[in-house]
């Protein structure tokens, strides 16, 4: 529904879908980075999703799990979230209706620590949310 004629109400229900459907995702995809990366892929939309970490760039699912599950381990520590909704053009499809979050924390990597921050885009795939596309960049 066009958000140009949403009651005042609507808006604040829509926005507390867009936070709740965050913090979902922002606990699955940081638990699986730091304890079940056997599980991460689950998180990504099946067809032609991205991810650039730090400058490298993998392209598709399989490229992502792989260079995923090669990275060291990880301890993440959230210090910030925030989630908006991006808007749904009905009338030509070109943009599905999605999420873009931003996050911001540190994470710990054997005995190094990096602050960091990182932009994903959610797409609705199956009836859920998953990442489009992931940008994850040391801050320090």
């Amino acid at each position: 529904r066009n958000a140009l004629k949403m009651s005042v109400k609507e808006r604040v229900e829509r926005d507390e879908d867009v936070c709740a459907e965050a913090s979902k995702l922002t606990c699955l995809y940081y638990e699986a980075m730091d304890r079940k990366r056997d599980k991460i892929g689950h998180l990504y939309v099946s067809v032609e999703p991205t991810l650039v970490w730090n400058g490298n760039t993998m392209q598709g699912y399989d490229d992502i799990c792989k260079f995923i599950q090669q990275l060291p381990q990880t301890d993440h520590n959230i210090q910030s979230v925030d989630a908006q909704r991006l808007p749904s053009i009905a009338e030509t499809n070109d943009l599905p209706e999605g999420i873009i979050m931003n996050i911001a924390g540190t994470v710990t990597m054997g005995l190094t620590s990096h602050g960091f921050v990182q932009n994903i885009v959610l797409m609705r795939e199956d009836g859920k949310f998953k990442i489009k596309s992931d940008r994850f960049r040391y801050i320090d």
